[in-house]
């Protein structure tokens, strides 16, 4: 028996060839700037991207689902994810600066507060160092 492949042309019945594909770019840079903003607000040095890319992700991600909803995109699941990680980068990041911010005045203060400590018990100490505190035992 010979292996000859079936000759081509239209294809069996019952099949349909493919059409061309939706677009998802849209959706998928949604997700890759949603992605983004959550990974640079848990990086507290790069808190100040999150916002943005969060935004921009928002952005494309109600772009691409008002496509899928009308049939000319794909990628409708991709778009969503995108808006919700964008929307939880930009909280998280507001968060997180509050958060540092609020840490950032209690530490000062406490700072401000322990050098008037130390600065009160070194006056105290030039006070009593005309009178020596020790004795020598005999």
């Amino acid at each position: 028996m010979s292996q000859i492949p079936p000759p081509m042309g239209t294809p069996p019945v019952g099949y349909q060839t493919p059409g061309p594909s939706k677009s998802q770019g849209l959706a998928i840079g949604a997700l890759i700037c949603g992605i983004l903003s959550l990974v640079t607000a848990l990086a507290v040095c790069l808190w100040f991207l999150s916002i943005p890319l969060g935004v921009v992700a928002i952005i494309l991600g109600v772009m691409a689902g008002g496509k899928a909803k009308r049939g000319e995109a794909g990628g409708a699941g991709l778009a969503k994810t995108g808006m919700i990680l964008g929307i939880v980068g930009i909280v998280l990041s507001i968060v997180i600066f509050a958060g540092c911010r609020v840490a950032g005045t209690k530490l000062q203060q406490e700072i401000e507060r322990q050098q008037k400590i130390l600065e009160e018990q070194q006056r105290g100490q030039g006070d009593s160092s005309a009178t020596p505190t020790t004795t020598e035992a005999p």
